[in-house]
């Protein structure tokens, strides 16, 4: 893995894997797919290289299903989803062109 990787995206999508379960389990039969390539990327994260991107083929499937949670978890997904964007934006800030620019 590289070396540049902070396990902070892991943790990210372990949180919103945890709210897809707990949803219940005629969510989990309407989202399958979305569900099942979240846990194969987590299970997969440390075993192979390409499993960040395998997992960029679904992660449309996994956003559109963390919009269909209810009550709390659906405002939780919301907050994960932005602290990781906030938390993202701060890890970059010193680099040059927020880490897209040569050193």
């Amino acid at each position: 893995m590289d070396s540049g990787v902070s396990g902070v995206g892991f943790v990210m999508w372990a949180l919103i894997a945890l709210l897809l379960v707990l949803q219940g389990r005629s969510f989990l039969d309407k989202n399958t797919f979305a569900t099942g390539a979240l846990l194969f990327y987590l299970a997969t994260y440390f075993l192979t290289p390409i499993a960040g991107r395998l997992f960029e083929s679904a992660v449309l499937f996994v956003l559109l299903a963390g919009l269909t949670l209810t009550s709390y978890r659906k405002y939780g997904f919301m907050l994960i989803i932005l602290a990781f964007t906030l938390v993202y934006f701060i890890m970059k800030l010193g680099q040059p062109l927020m880490g897209f620019g040569t050193t």
